[in-house]
């Protein structure tokens, strides 16, 4: 999904808003702003709109806001409850930053699940309906596991790539093979 009428059908379908499913409107201004900073082969695979999110723990950055993730990032767009730091923002972290994941289930009176997500720069921690614990949580789990495994990978590929080309170039050094040979392989390599 990469519209804001997408994310809103998503949010709407899963039930996954914190609070009231009419109050949807309220985070149109939220989810425009996740759908401007959209890259071109990105789109949005979770998304959960809450009455409190709040990155690094801050008060300073803390209010009503949409978590997304697409197939790239994760995406806090949050519109701040603190009287003198009105104003919204996007916080925008990388999946291979990504260490830990922690669900609260409510107890007694409590009506509020809390899902937390720990990256190396950013703590993230948002509220949930009691019924979306669980599924949010592995959801989540899920989606950031294997996003930063497809990180890794990458540069794990690329690195042998480069690993690759290193010994060619050492059996041309060595004169085992031809010049036109080492730079045929090079660009198969590479895929040019």
């Amino acid at each position: 999904m990469r519209t804001v009428l997408e994310m809103k059908q998503f949010i709407t379908n899963k039930g996954f808003i914190f609070g009231n499913n009419k109050d949807i409107e309220k985070y149109n201004e939220l989810m425009e702003i996740i759908e401007n900073v959209l890259e071109k082969d990105e789109h949005i695979q979770f998304l959960y709109a809450t009455t409190f999110l709040s990155t690094n723990s801050s008060v300073n950055n803390a209010g009503k806001g949409v978590i997304a993730i697409s197939n790239h990032k994760i995406y806090c767009a949050i519109k701040k409850i603190a009287l003198l730091l009105k104003g919204t923002t996007l916080t925008t972290i990388k999946p291979n930053e990504f260490n830990d994941i922690k669900k609260t289930n409510p107890k007694g009176f409590s009506a509020t699940g809390i899902i937390s997500i720990d990256f190396l720069t950013e703590k993230v921690d948002f509220y949930v309906n009691p019924k979306d614990v669980d599924e949010v949580y592995s959801t989540i789990l899920q989606l950031l596991t294997d996003l930063k495994n497809n990180v890794y990978n990458k540069n794990k590929s690329s690195m042998s790539t480069v690993e690759e080309i290193k010994k060619y170039k050492e059996l041309l050094d060595n004169e085992i093979i031809t010049k036109e040979e080492f730079e045929a392989k090079k660009k198969q390599l590479l895929g040019i």
